[in-house]
Protein backbone atom coordinates (compact mmCIF):
# COMPACT_ATOMS: atom_id res chain seq x y z
CA UNK A 1 0.00 0.00 0.00
CA UNK A 2 1.65 3.20 -1.04
CA UNK A 3 0.70 6.45 1.38
CA UNK A 4 -0.60 9.71 -0.75
CA UNK A 5 0.38 11.82 1.53
CA UNK A 6 2.13 12.23 5.23
CA UNK A 7 -0.87 12.92 6.49
CA UNK A 8 -2.32 9.28 5.61
CA UNK A 9 0.33 7.57 6.83
CA UNK A 10 -0.34 9.15 9.93
CA UNK A 11 -3.43 8.02 10.55
CA UNK A 12 -2.53 4.82 9.40
CA UNK A 13 0.29 4.91 12.59
CA UNK A 14 -1.61 6.43 14.84
CA UNK A 15 -4.29 3.77 14.67
CA UNK A 16 -1.83 0.97 14.82
CA UNK A 17 -0.25 2.99 18.07
CA UNK A 18 -3.96 2.70 19.62
CA UNK A 19 -4.13 -0.65 18.62
CA UNK A 20 -1.02 -1.77 20.64
CA UNK A 21 1.45 -1.92 18.18
CA UNK A 22 4.92 -1.27 19.15
CA UNK A 23 6.58 -1.42 16.21
CA UNK A 24 9.18 1.48 14.86
CA UNK A 25 7.81 2.32 11.44
CA UNK A 26 8.70 5.03 9.61
CA UNK A 27 7.41 6.38 5.88
CA UNK A 28 9.75 6.17 3.17
CA UNK A 29 9.12 6.84 -0.28
CA UNK A 30 5.42 6.23 -0.22
CA UNK A 31 5.91 3.08 1.40
CA UNK A 32 5.91 1.80 5.51
CA UNK A 33 8.96 0.38 6.46
CA UNK A 34 9.06 -1.88 9.72
CA UNK A 35 12.60 -0.79 11.03
CA UNK A 36 12.83 -3.09 13.86
CA UNK A 37 15.35 -5.01 12.40
CA UNK A 38 18.06 -2.73 12.05
CA UNK A 39 17.10 0.16 14.46
CA UNK A 40 20.45 -1.06 16.83
CA UNK A 41 22.73 -1.58 14.12
CA UNK A 42 22.07 1.79 12.53
CA UNK A 43 25.99 3.09 12.87
CA UNK A 44 25.01 6.27 14.53
CA UNK A 45 23.02 4.44 17.21
CA UNK A 46 19.14 4.25 17.48
CA UNK A 47 19.27 7.70 18.90
CA UNK A 48 19.52 8.68 15.95
CA UNK A 49 16.25 6.84 14.33
CA UNK A 50 13.76 7.10 17.44
CA UNK A 51 12.53 10.73 17.06
CA UNK A 52 11.91 9.71 13.44
CA UNK A 53 9.52 6.82 14.56
CA UNK A 54 5.98 7.32 12.95
CA UNK A 55 7.09 10.24 10.58
CA UNK A 56 8.00 10.24 6.83
CA UNK A 57 11.81 10.20 6.61
CA UNK A 58 12.62 10.94 3.25
CA UNK A 59 13.79 14.67 3.60
CA UNK A 60 15.81 14.10 6.69
CA UNK A 61 17.31 10.83 4.71
CA UNK A 62 18.51 12.73 2.21
CA UNK A 63 19.72 15.80 3.89
CA UNK A 64 22.07 13.42 6.15
CA UNK A 65 23.60 12.01 2.61
CA UNK A 66 23.11 8.81 3.26
CA UNK A 67 25.44 6.78 1.00
CA UNK A 68 23.79 3.96 -1.68
CA UNK A 69 24.37 1.15 1.14
CA UNK A 70 22.05 3.01 2.77
CA UNK A 71 19.27 3.24 0.09
CA UNK A 72 19.76 -0.48 -0.08
CA UNK A 73 19.85 -1.67 3.57
CA UNK A 74 15.93 0.36 3.39
CA UNK A 75 15.39 -1.52 0.04
CA UNK A 76 15.71 -4.96 2.09
CA UNK A 77 13.38 -3.98 5.24
CA UNK A 78 9.87 -4.95 5.63
CA UNK A 79 7.54 -2.88 3.73
CA UNK A 80 4.14 -3.42 6.18
CA UNK A 81 1.85 -0.51 3.78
Amino acid sequence: QIFKDKEDFKKHYLKDKAEGSKKPLVLFQGYIYDISEYIDYHPGGNDRITPFLGKDIESVFKQVEHTSAAYRIMAQLPVVG
